[in-house]
């Protein structure tokens, strides 16, 4: 949890346990309707706040640990695509045709969105032109292992998309929750401030 969460939840259950154990408070705040049935509304609202910061926090991490792999994915992909684009820029040197129809001819996308695009698109033309590259080591293999590398990055923007999105949801219900609990507690020290002021 957050320092600011954790000394708040401390800080409530330190709260409710003077209130429940202490004989003379529980009986004047008893009287105000803080009974048994009052405090299992605020414990069940504690465990909702500590579960809803555990969710939170596992949601981050796994968004982490997606936006990590993606990274990793995307550079292999990347050095992968830029090495067979210099070996078949290379082979075709005098076929401009060739170099037009593969899209050699533009500058590589600096977007993502556009590397992948540019990516798909040189690779599946590559696949009718593999005869010249066999001497240069590309194989149909080899433009299927790029591609499978390429498709990896795709699918991982999305995975980290969705992790983000649910990460982000487990913020807004973390946020829901302890908004309920401040709530509670607020109205409770109202009360005890009214209960317990000859005290």
């Amino acid at each position: 949890m957050s320092k600011k969460i954790d000394i708040f939840v401390d800080r409530t259950q330190m709260l409710l346990s003077n209130a429940r154990n202490h004989p003379g408070i529980r009986q004047q705040l008893n009287a105000f309707g803080f009974t048994p049935a009052r405090y299992q509304e605020v414990d069940a609202l504690v465990e909702e706040v500590t579960g809803a910061v555990r969710a939170q926090e596992d949601a981050y991490s796994l968004s982490r640990t997606v936006s990590n792999q993606l990274k990793e994915d995307t550079r292999a992909a990347q050095a992968n695509y830029r090495e067979l684009r210099e070996v078949v820029r290379f082979a075709f040197r005098g076929d401009e045709a060739t170099l037009r129809y593969l899209k050699l001819d533009e500058s590589r996308k600096t977007t993502i969105a556009g590397w992948h695009l540019q990516a798909q698109a040189f690779l599946d033309r590559l696949s009718g032109h593999l005869g010249p590259l066999k001497k240069y080591g590309i194989t149909a293999e080899r433009v299927a292992e790029v591609q499978a590398m390429v498709q990896a990055v795709v699918e991982g923007r999305y995975q980290w998309q969705q992790r983000k999105a649910d990460a982000q949801q487990a913020t807004r219900q973390r946020d829901e929750a302890l908004r309920a609990l401040e709530i509670w507690v607020s109205g409770f020290r109202k009360i005890a401030g009214v209960a317990l002021k000859d005290n």
